[in-house]
């Protein structure tokens, strides 16, 4: 109908938001605020049909959030992501304003906060929550994705104990690498592809490769050296006041590694644990 539509648009009534908002609201009942940042806030909610719980990210289209082409990685990454070390998209609902992504509930909190909270980890512990983050970012790369921001922050545990499942999240600043530009099934290749040149992430956990701006796969299995090392000894391997140093320190990192070594707080770790740093 032109004149209802051109009521609607006179009116400034945003339809489709309306309609596709209704609909979350049908399906979804919202409890309490999780956390909110610039452009999203999370909910707890729970599905009014089948009353299991999830966490439902409220992205509102601003100047804050990301830009579209990150978003549109995102998303899409989202939609296809399924492991069980990678927190996983159940919905998604978008409008031209909003997007709502409903997501596995998970209570354990970050990494991080586990880490201070309760002080190093064992190296069976740190053994058991690597290897769920090895397998992970595995499967993430036979897929044509690099995260490019794992970090402590961005690495959950499933309930405050460490013995839970590590799930994997935030892929905001996440690239896809296109099939044709790479053989997945050939690993070799896969370690030798340097075809992306953003620097994005977090500056502690940078590989030389992305300060050089030709950069591939690899910088996921450097940023979980860097997880490896704070697991261990409670603190981050590169650390400094300017930026400058601080690449400076990545840059030189088997000298700077070799003199961290030499300190007292490794003592008790072993030479295969130590190699296994080094070596990512």
């Amino acid at each position: 109908d032109e004149q209802l539509l051109a009521e609607i648009d006179h009116r400034n009534i945003r339809l489709h938001e309306k309609v596709t908002g209704e609909l979350v609201n049908q399906r979804y009942k919202f409890g309490r605020m999780l956390g909110q940042g610039s452009s999203a806030t999370v909910y707890e909610a729970r599905h009014k049909r089948s009353q299991r719980e999830y966490a439902i990210k409220v992205i509102k289209k601003n100047d804050d959030m990301n830009d579209d082409e990150s978003m549109a990685t995102e998303l899409d990454i989202l939609k296809n992501v399924h492991h069980r070390y990678v927190l996983c998209c159940h919905e998604l609902f978008e409008t031209p304003q909003c997007i709502w992504v409903v997501m596995e509930l998970i209570r354990g909190g970050e990494l991080l906060d586990v880490l201070i909270e309760g002080g190093v980890y064992t190296e069976r512990d740190a053994a058991r929550v690597m290897k769920q983050a090895f397998l992970a970012v595995s499967y993430l790369h036979s897929l044509g994705i690099v995260h490019r921001d794992l970090k402590l922050q961005n690495m959950l545990l499933t309930e405050k104990d460490r013995t839970s499942d590590l799930k994997i999240c935030d892929f905001g600043l996440s690239a896809q690498i296109q099939k044709d530009k790479l053989e997945w099934s050939d690993k070799d290749e896969v370690k030798k592809y340097h075809g992306l040149s953003d620097k994005w992430g977090t500056p502690q956990y940078f590989a030389p490769e992305m300060l050089w701006k030709a950069y591939g796969p690899q910088v996921d299995l450097w940023a979980l050296g860097v997880v490896l090392f704070q697991l261990l000894v409670g603190r981050l391997p590169f650390n400094a006041s300017t930026n400058q140093e601080l690449f400076r320190q990545i840059e030189r990192s088997p000298d700077h590694l070799k003199k961290l070594f030499a300190m007292g707080e490794w003592n008790g770790v072993s030479e295969p644990a130590k190699s296994l740093v080094s070596n990512l």
